[in-house]
């Protein structure tokens, strides 16, 4: 037999996002998750940073490019 937490019958979900172009190389997005009950929260937070590194003459993408 399992057992949890009641579930609440009525429930709010908040869903939430932001992107932040820094640069043109540069990402930073942020995502938040509710729910709200009478008796239950739940709440979720997560973070995203995305780079895009372009090389110069011997950079990494271009050496990657060239075998």
């Amino acid at each position: 037999m399992m057992t949890g937490a009641a579930l609440d019958r009525d429930v709010a979900l908040v869903d939430a996002g932001l992107n932040f172009s820094v640069t043109d190389n540069l990402n930073i997005t942020t995502d938040y998750i509710g729910s709200f009950g009478e008796r239950l929260q739940d709440h979720t937070f997560a973070a995203k940073l995305r780079a895009r590194f372009q090389g110069g003459r011997h950079g990494f993408m271009r050496s990657c490019r060239s075998r």
